[in-house]
């Protein structure tokens, strides 16, 4: 009678979970492939892999959990970086809703650094937290400034396209305290 056992692992653990489907969903996640295609490739080739369930499982768990702790060290960083300069900023800012026209029901503002180059704000929208669908731009904009000024981040200049909800009226020079560039 053989008392011996031993168990082999054909890749190393990160925790409880194997290092490999970690990297598998992680690469199909950043890379933006379309989970199922990713799937239905490694199963034509005999590749064991891992399922759709654990795929999300780790979305949930890992894959987003990071990106937002990543996001939100880069974030703090870059606050801090332009309040111990003491620098104004010039942003560029535009919106972008789920389907085009007037029914959208998500939508997002996204601020970029203009100077350095960096997407610095993203605001998301639905369509029932304002008036209508074609008010999501204005209200990311106003989102997105908000948090400017509650970072104590002082806007130099905002460049922004001519949405009917925001465009400067004849004769206007600002839009709020910040010189709009269209």
């Amino acid at each position: 009678m053989c008392l011996y056992v031993r168990f082999w692992f054909s890749q190393p653990f990160v925790g409880n979970k194997p290092a490999g489907n970690l990297s598998i969903s992680a690469g199909i996640l950043f890379s933006g492939s379309v989970i199922s295609k990713a799937l239905r490739m490694l199963k034509f080739m005999n590749i064991c892999g891992i399922s759709m369930s654990s795929y999300i499982n780790h979305q949930k768990f890992y894959l987003y959990p990071a990106i937002g702790h990543v996001r939100h060290n880069y974030q703090n960083d870059y606050d801090n970086d332009i309040q111990q300069q003491q620098r104004s900023v010039t942003l560029g800012g535009d919106g972008r809703a789920d389907t085009p026209g007037h029914s959208a029901k998500f939508g997002s503002y996204t601020m970029l650094d203009l100077d350095e180059g960096v997407v610095v704000g993203i605001q998301f929208v639905q369509s029932n937290e304002v008036k209508s669908s074609c008010h999501m731009e204005k209200e990311g904009l106003q989102r997105s400034l908000e948090f400017f000024k509650h970072h104590n981040i002082k806007i130099k200049t905002l460049v922004t396209d001519r949405h009917v909800q925001i465009k400067k009226k004849k004769g206007q020079r600002e839009y709020g305290r910040y010189h709009l560039c269209i």
